[in-house]
């Protein structure tokens, strides 16, 4: 029985050994890696003891003779990932691995990505969730510099790439680039751990991990440790939700459940955000895939997340699905987690951990499918740095305008003739797009005078091909349009072509070497004759000395799959064609809002809205009707936009002519400036909650990420619209 005395002898003892070591504190990394490493990975000196597990367990990785998985991430990832119940239910034949940390976050765990490229794996998870797509706060900066120490205090020169360029300044005194760092950081841990073996040694005590306990790491040459690296030693489910008596379970839902809606994830430009960009684009640059996984939360949680909270979440996704070698596997947004599938309200247990393999597994066998085929990524597809006018943008999405574009189809056709005038005298152009009626006008520049008042921009889609017919008045008008700083976007009318023109066309080389076709229905237009026209069309805003259009919307709203092929070909990003109730389109898809063409061509419909009864009609439609019948604005554009304003936009269909009447003749003429005041009207009172763009200004968004579309179409949806 030890005494007393013998205690004081002991710690009498501890002095003097103290000054035989303090040597130590100079000598090698090897001797520092001696005293320390074992002890930092039993719990003696750390709770998250897999922090120091990363470069031996990728060296591990590197020499298994099979292909590999390597899952990475936060705490979520790691109490989901199981990675030998996923190696078991693959068809391919692959180990899986879960070098997740608690804590982690893209911006630490991008020091590991040089040896995980060493390691030769075939796939990559990496986790992204809106708690980690940010930067880090001054509450967090204590871990990352745990972190980025203790990772970097382990590694050695092949460690080193491109992510020391991804450090913040104020970071990288955290960082060990060289021997003599990596000494330095391992000597702040060396008198913890001689106190550690001699409280051992002398004591009989220590703080470390029970063998097999939750926390506790085998030693990388034991049996257990390859086992551990694919399925790590999980908290017991009794320590969670199953232990909970029923009154802990209520104040836990009552107190904890709201936090998950307490995150805000930004949309990019955050440290998150540029680690992301590097290790995706490192790994795919070295033909490893990459599987995206977004953990799941608890449906109760899930609950508390507001409306376009975690849109940062989506673009972010969007962003990395585009890219070649990317799989996206959000499980954030599926449905199917129940109450037993999770530990707390964001980590899951063993029965959320058999449900995450079961279907992850799918999701891997199918990226292993692939393993032969070449990624070949192209650095250049990483977005530029935003300007501090768009990281605005981003910052202030929760309140993301309600967007209006204000279409303006451009137009003379016969009704627009002038029945009194002398033979041969047109006023089609002048009538019917500037509205001129002897000393009176109403046309396409009253417009313009009543969107400058306000501030916005309105889209003028000129009917290009009736150059064919009045010859410069079109290059006129649509100079003068962007003279005015709005938009001249594509319309085409093939029957504006006018006889003396075709006879001058079909002989022509250009029409004969191409293959063209003569057809006035756009929706019969075969692949060669879209292509002509949008070829000759471009010409003509080249002659006009203008920027290239980037929409379109076709006369009669009759278009197809080769409309929109040849759209893409010319740099035409926006459709205006896809209309409900016309007659002359077969396909319908319903009553939608923005939608993408699988060839990347985003479509806008023509926009109707449902009326108190949520029915739609033919006479819903987004027109003149809006301000000439003054219909209630904020109630009718809120039963549009039903707070999806992200996936609705909403387009006003107007005409050059609007302002104009008919006789009884069907003429148009200029019968007083009653409908000109209401638009007027209409843009002075527009509430602003509602923002009104033009389509280059729309593109704006799209090109962020803040306007998406719905879902995707394949082209042959629209490949039977022939009919006359």
């Amino acid at each position: 029985m030890k005494t007393e005395a013998d205690h004081a002898k002991k710690t009498h003892l501890l002095p003097s050994l103290m000054v035989t070591v303090v040597v130590f504190f100079f000598l090698s990394n090897s001797v520092l890696s001696l005293v320390n490493d074992s002890l930092m990975r039993d719990g003696s000196m750390l709770t998250g003891t897999r922090y120091t597990i990363t470069k031996d367990a990728l060296i591990t990785i590197g020499e298994d003779n099979t292909n590999s998985v390597i899952g990475t991430g936060s705490s979520q990832m790691f109490k989901g990932l199981d990675g030998g119940c996923v190696g078991d239910l693959l068809f391919n034949e692959a180990n899986v691995y879960n070098i997740a940390q608690p804590s982690s976050r893209p911006y630490t765990d991008m020091l590991h990505i040089p040896r995980i490229i060493d390691s030769s794996p075939e796939i990559v998870l990496i986790e992204i969730a809106p708690n980690l797509l940010m930067n880090t706060s001054k509450s967090s900066e204590e871990y990352v510099e745990l972190r980025f120490k203790l990772d970097s205090m382990n590694q050695d020169a092949l460690d080193i790439g491109g992510w020391v360029d991804v450090i913040d300044p104020e970071h990288k005194e955290w960082i060990a680039l060289d021997a003599y760092d990596r000494m330095k950081f391992k000597q702040e841990y060396f008198p913890s751990a001689i106190e550690e073996r001699l409280k051992r040694l002398f004591y009989n005590e220590t703080t470390a991990r029970e063998t097999g306990a939750y926390g506790w790491i085998p030693d990388k040459s034991s049996s257990d440790w390859e086992n551990y690296l694919q399925t790590p030693i999980f908290p017991a489910d009794r320590y969670g939700f199953d232990g909970d008596t029923t009154e802990e379970r209520e104040t836990y839902n009552e107190t904890q459940m709201s936090k998950t809606g307490n995150y805000k994830p930004s949309y990019y430009g955050s440290q998150s955000h540029l680690a992301l960009d590097y290790q995706i684009s490192t790994l795919l640059e070295n033909e490893i895939k990459v599987i995206i996984v977004t953990p799941p939360y608890h449906p109760m949680s899930m609950t508390y997340v507001s409306d376009g909270k975690w849109d940062g979440l989506n673009q972010t996704l969007e962003y990395y699905g585009e890219w070649p070698g990317v799989t996206i596997f959000d499980q954030t947004w599926e449905t199917g987690w129940q109450d037993q599938h999770f530990y707390d309200r964001n980590h899951l247990d063993d029965e959320g951990r058999l449900e995450f393999c079961n279907r992850i597994a799918p999701v891997i066998d199918q990226v292993l499918n692939k393993s032969g085929e070449k990624i070949n990524f192209d650095r250049s597809i990483i977005e530029n740095t935003p300007t501090q006018d768009e990281k605005i943008i981003h910052q202030e999405i929760m309140e993301v305008p309600k967007l209006l574009v204000i279409s303006v189809n451009v137009e003379a056709g016969s009704k627009c003739a002038n029945l009194d005038s002398d033979e041969g005298v047109s006023e089609h152009v002048s009538r019917c797009m500037w509205g001129v009626f002897g000393d009176e006008r109403a046309g396409i520049k009253e417009m313009m005078d009543a969107a400058d008042d306000v501030g916005v921009k309105i889209s003028f889609f000129v009917d290009v091909l009736e150059f064919y017919s009045y010859s410069t008045e079109i290059i006129d008008v649509m100079q003068y349009i962007d003279s005015r700083g709005h938009d001249v976007q594509m319309r085409m009318y093939p029957s504006m072509v006018n006889s003396s023109s075709w006879s001058e066309i079909l002989i022509s080389e250009s029409w004969i070497e191409s293959g063209a076709v003569k057809d006035n229905y756009m929706s019969c237009w075969t692949q060669e004759t879209a292509d002509y026209w949008f070829t000759k069309s471009m010409e003509i805003f080249d002659l006009a000395g203008i920027d290239k259009p980037i929409a379109f919307r076709a006369g009669a709203y009759r278009y197809c799959d080769t409309i929109i092929v040849s759209m893409a070909k010319h740099g035409l990003t926006q459709s205006y064609n896809y209309n409900l109730f016309t007659s002359t389109q077969n396909f319908s898809y319903g009553y939608v809002q923005n939608f993408e063409w699988e060839n990347g061509v985003m479509e806008f419909p023509v926009s109707y809205v449902v009326d108190e009864n949520g029915e739609i009609i033919v006479y819903s439609r987004i027109d003149e009707s809006v301000y000439e019948q003054e219909w209630p604005i904020s109630e009718t554009f809120e039963r549009f936009f039903s707070n999806q304003q992200d996936t609705r936009v909403m387009t006003m269909v107007l005409y050059s002519f609007s302002f104009l009447s008919k006789n009884e003749s069907n003429y148009f003429y200029l019968e007083d400036y009653s409908k000109l005041d209401l638009f007027t009207q209409f843009l002075k009172v527009l509430p602003s909650d509602y923002k009104v763009v033009s389509v280059t200004e729309l593109q704006e968004y799209i090109d962020q990420g803040i306007i998406k579309s719905e879902f995707k179409l394949p082209l042959d949806s629209i490949s039977n619209e022939c009919h006359k």
